[in-house]
């Protein structure tokens, strides 16, 4: 009976330890990015190759436009409202506004929440990590603002742009050298162009953005042919646009196609958009 137990007890385990290592975020070779929230918020984020990172603290008066619709909140109401629409919903509209990719989000210090193996491998990779703390109101295009009730608060410019230009950068899928083309079937002028800018700041390069008339009902990544010499860059872009795969034999080994559609607009502004 007691061996039996103990069968079983390694079975479980075992099979904790696959699914565990299956759900995981981070598959160590592109950027680890976590966005936290625990009295401040503040994105974290570290490259495997270069073995360096990045803390960048967000004031709390900054003023984001949050994904689906939601209005424009300021950073330090953000985790409140996200009692209600959760937390994903947080760090999708931090990353968004910021035009930057993550891989999880935290709402404390200790991680708890996120997927055991992507825990472990932060605190291991973070211990041998070269960190640098930057405040993000420093950078070029975080202006001030004044709302009409006097109230002063922080937004960003179109000077911005330059100012986190390789900042976060992920130096495997840069190495690749993917060329992009954007192709934007939305209906919204601009969404092409913001995805455009997601994928730049991530290392990309974005080829073309161009618009289509006949609406995609979901959005789908693209390649000619088995994407070998594009992988990390191919993956990652299924995993963090939530997109099918798709062929365009049109395409060269190192070019890839994102076409954006019906679900990525409501995801951007709401399901009545």
């Amino acid at each position: 009976m007691g061996r039996g137990v103990a069968v079983l007890v390694i079975a479980a385990l075992v099979s904790f330890f696959l699914k565990t290592r299956a759900e995981r975020k981070w598959r160590g070779d592109e950027r680890f990015t976590l966005i936290v929230w625990n009295g401040m918020m503040t994105v974290a984020s570290f490259d495997p190759v270069t073995e360096r990172g990045l803390k960048l603290i967000l004031p709390p008066e900054l003023e984001v436009v949050t994904v689906g619709g939601r209005g424009r909140w300021q950073v330090k109401v953000l985790p409140q409202i996200g009692e209600k629409y959760g937390g994903k919903w947080v760090a999708d509209s931090v990353a968004d506004y910021l035009s930057v990719g993550y891989t999880a989000y935290a709402k404390s210090d200790n991680l708890s929440g996120i997927n055991l193996w992507d825990r472990f491998n932060w605190w291991q990779w973070s211990r041998k990590v070269r960190w640098e703390e930057l405040e993000l109101k420093t950078l070029p295009g975080v202006v001030e603002a004044k709302a009409a009730d006097g109230q002063v608060y922080r937004e960003l410019s179109s000077g911005f742009k330059a100012g986190m230009s390789g900042r976060l950068i992920s130096t495997s899928i840069s190495l690749e050298g993917a060329e992009v083309t954007v192709v934007n079937t939305t209906e919204v002028d601009g969404l092409g162009s913001h995805v455009a800018e997601v994928l730049e700041n991530t290392g990309l390069a974005v080829k073309s953005v161009v618009s289509e008339s006949s609406q995609a009902e979901k959005c789908e990544v693209l390649t000619g042919s088995e994407p070998r010499k594009v992988a990390i860059s191919y993956k990652w872009m299924l995993k963090y646009f939530g997109c099918r795969e798709g062929k365009d034999e049109g395409l060269g080994e190192k070019e890839i196609k994102i076409i954006l559609g019906k679900k990525y607009r409501q995801w951007w502004l709401g399901e009545g958009s």
